[in-house]
């Protein structure tokens, strides 16, 4: 899970999303209605809040990030350049509440699955691969300082065997990061469903991460059963 990417890949363009819902909170997430997200059923479908919004790195392709937040975002563009330069600050606000944890998000990543990954587990030296890939600078950044020892726990996960990883870390500019990430591999690819918050706001945002987990389903694992 690339965090770090996020912040490539979020010009103004790319952002065609409908701003006409009421944001949540992380306090309201157990009160409201959810419905399946099926925007990559080909791949898997999860239950989340309704009026969260979506942002898919590469909608055209079955690899890359995919962006689950609580917030409405106004995309249309004022061609006054002064207008355009302040709306290009409020995304950086929002990129960074998705990515401190201040507004609830989480994120699905896609990639192709390496040498001992499948829906049946991971083998030890995959799981050593999984957990270093996490935990490292492509991630996290430049030199990252885990704190203590990641926790890592074999979860069944949207219809396979996969693996729950959840550590904390001190990243640039001293903010000490949290992560739990749950992560399985079924037909050639691995899928990484994150939350990664700033440390003070993890446990409120984790029961809702843990509700939506829960009814992850990966649709190669159910074909395959």
């Amino acid at each position: 899970m690339n965090i770090q990417s996020l912040t490539r890949w979020m010009p103004l363009g790319v952002l065609a999303l409908v701003s006409t819902v009421v944001a949540q909170t992380a306090t309201d997430l157990h009160t409201i209605q959810y419905k399946t997200y099926q925007g990559n059923r080909d791949q898997f479908t999860v239950e989340v809040p309704q009026g969260w919004q979506v942002i898919d790195q590469s909608p055209y392709s079955n690899t890359g990030i995919i962006a689950f937040y609580s917030q409405p975002i106004e995309t249309t563009i004022d061609r006054d350049p002064v207008i355009a330069q302040q709306q290009h600050q409020a995304l950086i606000a929002l990129l960074n509440d998705m990515t401190s944890g201040r507004l609830p998000t989480f994120f699905a990543e896609r990639y192709e699955a390496g040498k001992g990954m499948a829906c049946n587990g991971f083998d030890a030296r995959a799981e050593k691969k999984k957990v270093k890939t996490f935990t490292g600078a492509a991630a996290l950044g430049r030199k990252p300082k885990i704190v203590g020892e990641p926790e890592v726990v074999a979860v069944d996960f949207g219809g396979c065997r996969g693996l729950k990883v959840t550590f904390s870390a001190k990243i640039e500019h001293g903010q000490t990061m949290k992560m739990q990430v749950y992560t399985a591999a079924v037909d050639g690819l691995t899928y990484d469903f994150a939350l990664f918050t700033e440390e003070q706001y993890f446990e409120q945002n984790l029961p809702w991460f843990e509700r939506m987990i829960g009814t992850v389903r990966l649709t190669a694992a159910a074909q395959a059963g």
